[in-house]
C-alpha cells in the first residue's frame, strides 16, 4: 500500500510562510540594528580591559556588538544586552532557590521519618510522654509571644 502524499498546495503556504518571515526579520534587521544585535545576543563577547592609574587595578568588562552603531543605537543596544543578562541571572537565582527549597524539603523528610523510627523504638509510654511535653514546650512558646 502506498502512503497518500500530501497536496502540494499545503507545501507551498508552509513556505510561504517561512519565506514571509524570513522577509520580515531582515526587514526589521536592515530598520534597526538593535534588532540586528539582539539576534546576535549571544556573539557578543566580553572584552576585559584594565583601567590605569587605579588603586585596585580592577578589570571592566566591555560589550561591543559585532557591526558598527551610532552612539545612541551603540546605548540602547547595551542596556538591551544588559536586561537579557540581569533576567537570564535572575531566572538562574530563581532556579537555584527552588533546588535548595527542594533539597531542604527532602532532608526534613528523612528527618521526620527518623523522628518517627526513634519514638517506636523508645516504645508507647515513651513516645506518648514525649510528644506530651513537645506540646507543652509549643503552648508556653506561643504564650510568650
Amino acid at each position: 500500500m502506498a502512503m497518500p502524499s500530501l497536496p502540494k498546495v499545503s507545501t507551498t503556504k508552509k513556505e510561504a510562510k517561512k519565506t514571509k518571515a524570513k522577509a520580515a526579520k531582515a526587514k526589521k534587521i536592515a530598520e534597526n540594528p538593535v534588532a540586528a544585535a539582539e539576534a546576535d545576543v549571544m556573539k557578543a563577547k566580553p572584552i576585559r580591559t584594565k583601567k590605569d592609574n587605579t588603586k585596585n587595578d580592577k578589570q571592566q568588562i566591555q560589550y561591543n556588538p559585532d557591526i558598527s552603531m551610532s552612539k545612541e543605537q551603540l546605548t540602547a543596544w547595551r542596556r538591551e544586552m544588559r536586561r537579557v543578562r540581569n533576567r537570564e541571572s535572575a531566572a538562574a537565582s530563581r532556579a537555584k532557590v527552588r533546588d535548595r527549597i527542594t533539597e531542604l524539603e527532602t532532608e526534613v523528610d528523612v528527618w521526620k521519618k527518623r523522628y518517627q523510627a526513634a519514638l517506636e523504638r523508645m516504645g508507647p509510654d515513651a513516645a506518648n510522654q514525649f510528644e506530651a511535653e513537645e506540646e507543652q514546650r509549643a503552648a508556653e512558646a506561643t504564650a510568650s509571644v
